[in-house]
């Protein structure tokens, strides 16, 4: 499920096959899976987000923080080319953050080392 409001227009490939798998590992825990933020709103300087790799997810509908702790585990196992993690904890705006990040693709390393330094994502109009 996606938030109302929530842009994915650019989301690449990757993500959605990403989003599939976490769908999966909710619903196995028996919560909606809900994206709340994907290439829209406002991200830190140089975030995956806005080039399409990265999404978060809700999470204050899920009962303990030891469920939400487990969740991501299993997203960790399930997706090892993501980076997950569940941020602000305990705050408003508590979410897992998820990235793709596969750390043994050079050309995806090469590539997202570009965008740090110059914003533009290789072979993009981002």
């Amino acid at each position: 499920m996606i938030k109302s409001g929530v842009l994915i227009y650019g989301i690449k490939p990757e993500m959605v096959l990403c989003h599939s798998i976490a769908d999966n590992v909710f619903e196995a825990n028996g919560y909606g899976c809900v994206a709340t933020s994907v290439v829209g709103k406002k991200h830190k300087d140089r975030s995956l987000h806005p080039v399409g790799y990265a999404e978060d997810f809700r999470t204050k509908h899920i009962k303990t923080l030891q469920e939400k702790l487990a969740i991501v585990d299993q997203l960790k196992e399930a997706l090892p080319c993501c980076d997950v993690i569940l941020e602000h904890v305990d705050k408003d705006q508590e979410h897992i953050h998820m990235e793709f990040d596969p750390k043994d693709d050079a050309k995806f390393q090469r590539d997202k080392m570009i965008y740090k330094q110059t914003g533009q994502w290789p072979d993009s109009n981002f």
